[in-house]
């Protein structure tokens, strides 16, 4: 078998941590032995492509079985622990023939039979016992020994396991069968990679802006890079890991034969659980002071966009794939094993504005109450810009830093990078509520309101010039602006207003907005404070008050018959209690004498207690009869108030 190393000619990498890997060159034979990462081998078998652009054929591909270090170790013959290995080889080499060279001369070749451990002092006093071809046994003191001469196959089985040992089985082979002959091969497979990144350079002169992006990778595998083609892919492909190369035996019931053996004599005991675009707007945003100045001097001309541009090697080609996009380096990149490298993927003046962007609450998310110094971008480079930081460079030296959002093509993205500490904004918020009409429905008082939020925004600057400030506020679902300017543009779930801040003054936006709801009011929890304070508060007008008022009177003495009917309820079981003693008296009283008399007593309780029942169920009957009027009263009525009124 040969062992040949295909060279890795092109790397495509993806930002979910894989790397599709093709390698390509000659090779003479029908066998080609390879190797890959055993964390790779899932990937490997499910992706592996080879081809033959010879004409040749691939018969198949054999793989190295899967094991883990411990389970090798354990198969192997020579068992080494990492405390007495020199004890345990020796131990070991039981029936091996070896070449025992001692300290004083002399040699003795023959058959290990064992070796004798002393346990006080096992490193000096260990005989190991040799049989030799006469038919000798010799005792030999361990530390007498020079060096033991193995055998060709005792050494490879030490080998074998000291590579184990060592790591080494962090790989895994695969023998590619081939037809015979010479082969111009191409191997393709996916394998894991650290995820590739990007950070971006904006360099601002003026209104020009250059963007410049590189992309770095690292080079995690066992080779170096010489002049490898490399693809960086931007996007979310769907990628998930899959069991292939351990295998996997499935759990099954164990069956045995029945035992016909008796265990001992018998015996009986006793029962007992996405960022769409953005559309420039017209708006003129530079002030004097957000103007760049010239650049001068030597040191920063070196800086300059012009400079920045003429130095950098060509950036990627673009290519649009479906879901994906792809940025294809045009130079070939070599990179030494463990070395990481950038790339560049773009360097293009892209379009753009200034700003002084502030966003609503953001001195409540912990942010400085001032607006941010941002360049509001369009991507104008035809490539797909992936997410990552930018750092930028204005009057010729560090400016700030922000993240590029992921941006296809003609989307617009904001960099924000600096605060503006001579803008402050402070913010005031105050909600009240606009009762629009009410009306009785099914037993409630149903108001329509309007809930009206009012945010100010007071921005004080302290700048010599004048400049716009951009207050950027969340939209809501469900409110609408109410008597407020229009905003400049909306998007993104926010609205965005253009604010001129003068010179050492203050300006006031003021942002109104209006929900509507609707809620009820059970009328019979109502109470009359609660319907004086509707009244006062100009909720319900008089006649409604007058009604709801009329209402609550029938409710009250609903509650007042309830409470009778309670009454009467308690009464009724006293004296079934009373008259249940009372029969249970005449029982044990004769009909003569004192127990006459007494009998005569117990049975006139009995008959009152019947005739205050009789009473009982009459005012039963009579409150029923009653709460079914009041009943009828109280829908008539609210059925009278059913039609919507509007609020005064």
């Amino acid at each position: 078998m040969n062992e040949v190393t295909l060279d890795i000619r092109r790397i495509t990498l993806y930002k979910h941590g894989l790397a599709h890997i093709e390698r390509a060159g000659t090779f003479e034979g029908h066998q080609l032995n390879m190797t890959f990462p055993t964390e790779a081998m899932d990937d490997v078998l499910k992706s592996l492509v080879i081809i033959d652009d010879s004409g040749g054929l691939v018969h198949g591909v054999d793989v190295e079985r899967a094991e883990d270090r411990d389970q090798r170790l354990g198969e192997e013959a020579l068992q080494l622990s990492p405390e007495r290995s020199l004890l345990d080889l020796l131990r070991d080499l039981r029936g091996h023939r070896v070449e025992v060279h001692r300290r004083e001369g002399g040699e003795i070749s023959g058959t290990v039979i064992g070796i004798d451990i002393e346990d006080d002092d096992a490193l000096k006093r260990p005989l190991l016992s040799v049989l030799t071809e006469s038919g000798s046994v010799v005792p030999l003191l361990v530390s007498s020994v020079e060096d033991i001469r193995l055998a060709d196959e005792t050494q490879a089985d030490v080998r074998r396991v000291l590579r184990t040992w060592r790591g080494q089985d962090r790989s895994r082979s695969a023998t590619v069968r081939l037809s015979p002959g010479t082969h111009q091969l191409r191997v393709a497979h996916l394998m894991p990679a650290p995820a590739w990144r990007v950070s971006y350079r904006l360099v601002v002169e003026g209104d020009a802006m250059l963007l410049q992006g590189w992309g770095l990778f690292d080079n995690t595998f066992d080779e170096d890079l010489t002049d490898v083609t490399v693809t960086l892919v931007a996007g979310m492909p769907v990628s998930f890991r899959y069991r292939l190369y351990e295998g996997h035996i499935p759990a099954r019931p164990e069956m045995a034969d029945e035992s016909r053996t008796m265990a001992s004599a018998v015996e009986f005991a006793a029962m007992a659980e996405p960022v769409g675009a953005f559309a420039m707007a017209d708006t003129p945003m530079l002030a004097a002071r957000m103007k760049m100045t010239p650049f001068t001097g030597g040191a920063v001309r070196s800086m300059s966009m012009t400079n920045m541009e003429t130095a950098t090697a060509p950036a990627a080609l673009g290519e649009d794939r479906g879901a994906l996009f792809a940025y294809v380096v045009p130079e070939p990149v070599s990179a030494g094993r463990g070395r990481s490298v950038l790339v560049p993927l773009v360097s293009q003046r892209v379009e753009g504005r200034r700003e002084l962007l502030y966003k609503s609450c953001s001195a409540m998310n912990g942010n400085p109450p001032s607006p941010i110094a941002s360049l509001r971008l369009t991507n104008s480079t035809g490539l797909t810009l992936e997410r990552g930081p930018v750092t930028v460079l204005e009057h010729g030296g560090y400016g700030g830093e922000a993240i590029v959002t992921f941006s296809p093509p003609g989307a617009s993205f904001v960099v924000p990078y600096a605060v503006e500490l001579g803008v402050r904004v402070a913010e005031e918020r105050q909600h009240r509520t606009v009762v629009q009409s009410l009306r009785v429905q099914d037993r409630y008082l149903v108001l329509t309101e309007d809930i009206i939020a009012t945010t100010t925004y007071r921005i004080t600057s302290s700048l010599p010039n004048n400049v716009v400030v951009t207050i950027e506020q969340p939209q809501q679902p469900g409110w609408s602006l109410l008597d407020t300017a229009k905003p400049r543009e909306t998007g993104g779930g926010a609205a965005r207003w253009d604010v001129t801040a003068t010179s050492y003054s203050e300006v006031t936006l003021v942002i109104t907005e209006v929900q509507q709801q609707a809620r009820g009011e059970n009328v019979r929890g109502l109470d009359g404070e609660q319907l004086r304070a509707f009244l006062a508060d100009r909720r319900i007008d008089q006649a409604l008050h007058d009604g709801l008022g009329a209402i609550l009177q029938l409710y009250g003495r609903l509650d007042d018959i309830d409470r009778q009917r309670s009454n009467n309820a308690d009464a009724r079981s006293d004296l079934h209690e009373r008259q249940a003693q009372a029969r249970a008296n005449l029982g044990a009283l004769g009909t003569t004498g004192d127990e006459g008399s007494l009998r005569q007593r117990y049975v006139q309780i009995i008959s009152e207690s019947e005739d205050r029942l009789a009473t009982l169920q009459s005012s039963d009957d009579s409150l029923a009869a009653e709460y079914a009027t009041i009943e009828s009263d109280i829908n008539t009525n609210l059925d009278a108030l059913n039609s919507p009124r509007p609020a005064d």
